[in-house]
């Protein structure tokens, strides 16, 4: 999903002076970020989770941000000379335990940090699965070949950090990854994603007035793999004939719009924009279920945000989502039939049955404690751990 993006292009903290690894049970660790730009603001956010809750790691942690591996993000790289962090000639000196890049589309950085161990995030690998996750065939052809050197540098990583089973499974099926050199540890929901009160009051505070309810959410970009026009004929169905669909994160594109118009739900549907995450805490709140339609994710980060929240949720079975709700959620198969009537019948029945409502509400936030910092955190510090110990091994 997209996000607020807030970190600057120069935050990092100092760089370690040891001219050794740090003990291992305390390692040092590089967090690489991406740049700032719409593309990367998920990103960023699970990267801020690892550092701002630096406590529940067991590690000493320091910052940097780095280009993907595309002609603007290298040219932008290239005029901040991102090389030339006092950290980031630390790490190609080998005075950190290990480099931890956060998305698998910063893999080609790999090789510049070869004097430490290196651990990369993959949160999926839909580019390479998904007919449709990119706009046109030019573009799909455009990104795969910059996405190639990548890859080639996550094969050569020495660990993989996958947010979910279905993206390991992915990695291992696509690119014939080791299992052994991959563990899987989940995303994780932000502590201000919790049920709130008078949130409805809060927004209203800062200039966003929701249309009346029942109220269905939307959070994520809008590409072609989050399925929205599924959701916006599901809107058309009679039996969810006096709801609103409100919208966080980047505009519908135009064919959305026609669709909307053409299907006569236009003016039940409203967009907000990019908000910052209380703001979206406070929607998560404000709304009756949360529809997560896509054809494919490698996790579904909104999911776990509204069960947080106590927001029922309906989701696809595409991809990491059935796995990622464990029967804490609605699920209605893709193959479900053509135009949204089981969607909507799927979401009507959550918004006109209170019991389902709590039920899955309780359900969901039951959940969502599987996926707080206090919980993910410990994990990805022993695997940082891990990491280091098998380069000394």
């Amino acid at each position: 999903m997209e996000r607020q993006q807030t970190a600057g292009p120069d935050a990092l903290t100092a760089a370690p002076e040891r001219a050794q690894p740090q003990d291992a049970t305390t390692p040092a660790v590089l967090i690489v970020s991406p740049m700032p730009g719409a593309r990367w603001t998920s990103i960023s956010h699970y990267a801020r989770q690892i550092i701002e809750n630096e406590d529940l790691t067991g590690a000493r942690l320091t910052s940097i941000q780095a280009p993907w591996w595309n002609p603007p993000s290298l040219l932008d790289g290239a005029r901040r000379r991102w090389w030339r962090q006092p950290a980031v000639r630390a790490a190609s000196a080998g005075r950190f335990d290990v480099v931890h890049l956060t998305d698998q589309a910063l893999g080609h950085h790999v090789h510049r940090f070869a004097s430490c161990p290196t651990l990369v995030t993959c949160h999926d690998a839909m580019p390479w699965l998904l007919d449709g996750y990119f706009a046109g065939r030019i573009e799909g052809a455009v990104k795969r070949t910059l996405l190639r050197h990548s890859v080639r540098g996550m094969l050569s990583a020495s660990h993989i950090l996958c947010v979910s089973e279905t993206t390991a499974l992915d990695l291992v099926r696509v690119f014939g990854f080791n299992p052994s050199r991959i563990t899987v540890i989940p995303n994780i929901a932000a502590a201000l994603f919790e049920p709130l009160s008078g949130s409805e009051q809060a927004l209203r505070g800062s200039g966003i007035f929701l249309q009346p309810r029942p109220r269905i959410l939307s959070v994520g970009h809008a590409g072609p793999y989050k399925n929205l026009e599924w959701l916006i004929r599901a809107l058309s169905e009679s039996s969810l004939s006096g709801a609103t669909l409100v919208r966080v994160g980047a505009p519908l594109t135009s064919a959305h719009r026609r669709l909307a118009s053409a299907l006569g739900v236009e003016e039940r549907v409203q967009e907000l924009g990019r908000i910052d995450d209380l703001a979206l805490a406070h929607v998560y709140n404000s709304c009756d279920v949360l529809a997560q339609p896509s054809r494919y994710e490698g996790f579904g980060v909104p999911v776990i945000e509204a069960m947080a929240c106590g927001l029922p949720v309906v989701c696809s079975d595409g991809g990491a989502l059935p796995e990622v709700a464990a029967g804490a959620a609605r699920v209605v198969p893709l193959d479900s039939g053509p135009g949204g009537t089981a969607l909507a019948q799927a979401l009507a029945e959550v918004i006109d049955d209170a019991q389902l409502r709590a039920d899955l509400s309780f359900s969901g936030l039951e959940r969502a404690e599987r996926f707080r910092a206090e919980v993910v955190l410990p994990k990805v510090g022993d695997l940082y751990r891990r990491v280091a110990n098998s380069a000394d091994a």
